[in-house]
């Protein structure tokens, strides 16, 4: 097992080298959140900026194939679909408490799977 820490992406590799895909986790990614760039000084001017490099650094470790289980507040403000859209992999999403939508919603807009745990 492997970790490794991007900003806004860290991974734990499980499987790397033994099939043709690998496994990712990553937690709190907070797309189109502006007050996350406060309350967690992360390092951007505004929203865009933001989710462009999240998308950048997701898709510079995640191939079209790997699976990357998202453990809470992927964020999204109604624009999940799209985010996810430029997203690689097979996204699986566990609910966090800023991910207030339905389940089929998740699902609707591209996550594989959909679980809360309450």
């Amino acid at each position: 097992m492997h970790w490794q820490r991007q900003f806004g992406f860290t991974v734990c590799i499980i499987c790397k080298g033994e099939f043709e895909w690998e496994y990712f986790f990553t937690a709190d990614l907070h797309f189109d959140d502006k007050n996350i760039i406060l309350y967690e000084n992360r390092p951007f001017e505004n929203v865009n900026e933001m989710n462009n490099k999240l998308v950048e650094n997701w898709n510079s470790v995640v191939s079209i194939n790997d699976e990357v289980y998202v453990v809470g507040d992927f964020g999204g403000n109604g624009r999940e679909e799209n985010i996810l859209s430029m997203l690689n992999g097979v996204k699986y999403i566990v609910k966090g408490n800023h991910d207030i939508r339905s389940n089929e919603y998740y699902r609707q807009v591209g996550f594989r799977n959909c679980w809360e745990i309450s």
